[in-house]
């Protein structure tokens, strides 16, 4: 299998192969969206199938989904192995890419771990911030270090209280830190930032200070179905400040050792206002 991108500059993706039918690229119109275009052609005895970006401006994830098709499809040895593993790559992308405009809690919390993962990034080192980076896992925290871990929560500037979304998120056998970012939804605000442009902010330091990092944190973006997130300014919001709270042993929480065997799940909310004798005032020292 070979593949070839031709003229970066224009965008395109061609997967070049030897295949007798265009059917068996086995996807026709599927892999079209909004932005992507999708045709096959033969030159000679060679089929082509074109990926096209249409939209310029979302040529970073685009660039993206290039690489992680490229990956894809050199775990196979056949031409038809191939061209079906890119197919139903770009379905799992597309899948993400839809889920992203239904789920607007799940952007705003992202939002915040990005925000909180470009903090990190001004003093520590950029493999330590991204190998930390846990995702949406809630069975552990947003950040987890060595001996250290850091539990982010968005909300709005007005907002009281924080929802804790399982036991564990906050039960840990080391401190740690909650972190409260606060942020409303504004699209006239100069100083709104989408998730979209955070990614780039991020994306740009990291390639500045570790190509390893950047390659993580895309695979993790990735591997999280965030990608649909950094595709497009969906929702900027406008960060109105953050509280930063100690986690110890003597914090308001739930510990798993005290709930019975058959609590499948427990999801709580903590006053902030209670909170204040935890309260952090620099953040520096999270890790």
């Amino acid at each position: 299998m070979n593949l070839l991108i031709l003229d970066y500059i224009i965008v395109l993706f061609v997967i070049l192969c030897r295949l007798e039918s265009p059917e068996q690229f086995g996807c026709g119109r599927q892999l079209c969206t909004k932005t992507i275009q999708s045709s096959e052609f033969k030159n000679q005895s060679i089929w082509f199938l074109k990926l096209e970006l249409l939209e310029i401006a979302d040529l970073s994830i685009f660039i993206r989904l290039m690489e992680d098709l490229i990956s894809e499809s050199m775990r196979y040895e056949t031409d038809i192995e191939c061209v079906r593993a890119v197919v139903a790559r770009f379905e799992k992308w597309r899948e993400m890419m839809s889920l992203a405009a239904s789920h607007k809690a799940e952007e705003k919390g992202l939002y915040g771990e990005l925000y909180v993962l470009r903090e990190l990034l001004k003093s520590h080192s950029a493999m330590d911030v991204i190998r930390a980076w846990m995702g949406p896992d809630y069975a552990v925290q947003d950040f987890k270090f060595a001996s250290s871990w850091i539990e982010v929560k968005t909300i709005g500037s007005n907002a009281f209280s924080v929802k804790i979304s399982s036991i564990k998120q906050l039960d840990s056998p080391y401190d740690g830190y909650l972190y409260v970012v606060r942020a409303d939804e504004d699209e006239f605000d100069e100083s709104a930032e989408s998730v979209s442009s955070l990614y780039k902010a991020i994306s740009s330091k990291l390639k500045s200070q570790s190509i390893e990092a950047y390659e993580l944190f895309n695979s993790k973006l990735t591997e999280f179905k965030y990608m649909g997130f950094v595709a497009s300014e969906i929702t900027r919001f406008v960060f109105k400040g953050y509280e930063l709270y100690g986690v110890d042993s003597d914090f308001p929480k739930l510990f798993a050792q005290d709930t019975k065997q058959a609590i499948k799940s427990v999801v709580y909310e903590l006053t902030l206002a209670s909170l204040q004798d935890w309260r952090v005032e620099n953040g520096e020292n999270c890790i």
